[in-house]
């Protein structure tokens, strides 16, 4: 016959290992995968904005289903070095960039309108790219 504190210990074991395997399903589960996507071989990198003194210039524009393409069409014809995109739509265009300082790229990690598949910069962030 097993004593009373042979079942306990038992059960203890028991409970220790369901514990310990319902732990690690709960920890595989709750891994964060960081998304990256690919900006392209132009791609500069992140940087901040401010939009009372905008980093690029005040050369910008919003667009309709806003594509990196449509800005870098936007911003050719204006002769410049460079294009940030900001917020999904807003396109800006300059010869310089990064007054503001950089960011992660998460911070430019906004859908562009236009196609989702691309990357449109962030609030108050500019992904740039050279032209």
């Amino acid at each position: 016959m097993i004593s009373l504190c042979s079942t306990i210990r038992i059960l203890c074991c028991w409970y220790l290992l369901v514990g310990l395997m319902f732990a690690s399903n709960v920890a595989a589960e709750d891994e964060v995968v960081e998304e990256t996507y690919d900006y392209g071989s132009n791609y500069k990198g992140c940087f901040e904005d401010n939009h009372s003194s905008p980093d690029m210039g005040a050369d910008r524009t919003r667009m309709y289903e806003m594509t990196l393409e449509k800005c870098t069409n936007w911003c050719k014809g204006k002769n410049t070095k460079y294009m940030g995109m900001q917020d999904g739509d807003t396109c800006s265009c300059g010869d310089h960039y990064g007054k503001y300082g950089m960011s992660a790229d998460f911070d430019c990690s906004v859908p562009c309108e236009g196609n989702v598949k691309e990357r449109c910069g962030g609030i108050s962030h500019n992904a740039v790219y050279s032209l």
